[in-house]
């Protein structure tokens, strides 16, 4: 129940904190409202939802924390429990009289506070209910299996240089997609202060990006030449391609922007940014499945453990045989298959 609750609520809200930073969507904030001591995206979403960039945000990283949860009981549990008390404190907020906000940086009165105070009901409603289930564990189903990947020849402690240094790459490309749309809200009327400030963010964020994605290519490569089995090679290859096609659109991105941070910004610059943040999300996540398919190996492995850079075919065809062998007893389902 938890893990569908977590689902449920991360939809919703990160749908609701989307619409909630779309300009078009938002009716002016009527003079004889109560203000808020952050104006900037300020408004009534659909003309019924007070509104603003805070209330938005949290709205958003509330949804995207409920998405990312789902996938194992404890994170759904931990979840439902911190957002029926965030939600319960702004309803209470949105209920007292002359308060109308979290602070006075987020507004919680009016129809917002009717959304506050069902998601808290319903929150909590899933708390009382799901705290009575048995072995909770068991909705977690087994754990990932384990093949006979490759060791990283270039690694420290047993951990790939390479998914070090992509972390960083992976921050800026990401962070420039919102200094991007950072930019892009601070051009409209709604917005009090303009600046040129997110636009050259933006550029040293794309800037570095692009140079930390350059670094971390060369120890990605030390790995794919370094493994022999051409099956692994065609694996880890489509990883490296999405990696050069994110440079690619980095450079453009990059050179669009460079005489003139303000208006490269938009539309080309934000619309690169996206199509890289996509690519780059889809590159991240295939180096996962490679990783959780075991074509490379981590510490504590098995494989990693034993110190040899490349297992031989026999090694490989142990795995494969075992994958095909039923459980054995006492394991509770737990199965070792092959990376292929």
């Amino acid at each position: 129940m938890y893990r569908y609750a977590a689902l449920a609520a991360g939809g919703f809200f990160t749908a609701f904190g989307l619409l909630g930073l779309i300009p078009p969507l938002h009716e002016n904030w009527p003079s004889d409202e109560p203000m808020m001591t952050v104006r900037n995206g300020r408004g009534f979403l659909f003309g019924i939802f007070p509104n603003n960039f805070a209330l938005a945000f949290l709205h958003l990283g509330v949804g995207v924390w409920g998405l990312f949860a789902f996938r194992t009981f404890r994170a759904t549990t931990l979840f439902v429990r911190s957002s029926a008390v965030l939600f319960a404190i702004l309803a209470v907020c949105g209920l007292l009289p002359m308060v109308n906000s979290l602070a006075g940086v987020v507004p919680t009165f009016g129809n917002t506070a009717t959304v506050h105070i069902v998601t808290a009901v319903l929150l909590i409603s899933v708390f009382l209910v799901g705290s009575r289930q048995s072995d909770p564990r068991a909705e977690d189903g087994p754990e990932p299996a384990l093949g006979a990947g490759a060791v990283s020849v270039a690694s420290i402690a047993g951990i790939p240089v390479h998914i070090f240094l992509a972390s960083f790459p992976l921050a800026f490309l990401l962070g420039a997609v919102a200094t991007d749309l950072a930019h892009w809200w601070t051009t409209l009327d709604w917005y009090v202060d303009y600046g040129e400030f997110w636009a050259t963010a933006s550029v040293w964020l794309i800037g570095a990006g692009l140079g930390g994605a350059a670094i971390a290519s060369i120890a990605g490569l030390v790995d794919v030449w370094a493994v022999g089995e051409n099956r692994r090679q065609e694996l880890m290859s489509l990883h490296v391609l999405g990696s050069v096609g994110v440079m690619v659109l980095a450079g453009i991105n990059l050179a669009v922007r460079f005489r003139d941070h303000d208006a490269g910004a938009i539309p080309w610059g934000i619309s690169l940014s996206v199509l890289t943040s996509a690519l780059l999300i889809y590159s991240g996540w295939y180096a996962g499945h490679l990783i959780h398919r075991n074509v490379v190996s981590t510490a504590g492995s098995e494989t990693a453990s034993d110190g040899n850079v490349q297992p031989d075919s026999a090694s490989v065809s142990i795995a494969s045989e075992t994958a095909s062998r039923p459980p054995a007893s006492g394991r509770q389902g737990r199965r070792t298959t092959s990376w292929d």
